[in-house]
């Protein structure tokens, strides 16, 4: 399977984080696709995040441990209690 998910983040922008897929990518026709779409794309996503872990722990700048905890303090501070606010 090939999934390809970019994402852009630009500080200078309005739109800070852009998410797009390659140009020629079929949009999905109905809800079931684009449901399956979603899916596979925070999978690779997951997948993406989780190789960097592996590499900066392989390479000594810091534990998978910290890493870890810096992605779950990260998404809950900048999602979940955003969330739970709105």
């Amino acid at each position: 399977m090939k999934n390809i998910v970019i994402f852009d983040k630009d500080t200078e922008r309005d739109e800070l984080v852009i998410i797009t897929k390659p140009e020629g990518t079929e949009p999905p026709t109905n809800e079931g696709e684009a449901k399956e779409m979603i899916v596979e794309d925070i999978s690779t996503a997951t997948e993406g995040l989780m190789t960097l872990v592996q590499m900066a722990h392989d390479s000594g700048y810091m534990s998978g441990e910290a890493a870890a905890k810096l992605i779950v303090d990260y998404f809950t501070n900048e999602f979940l209690n955003k969330e739970i606010k709105d």
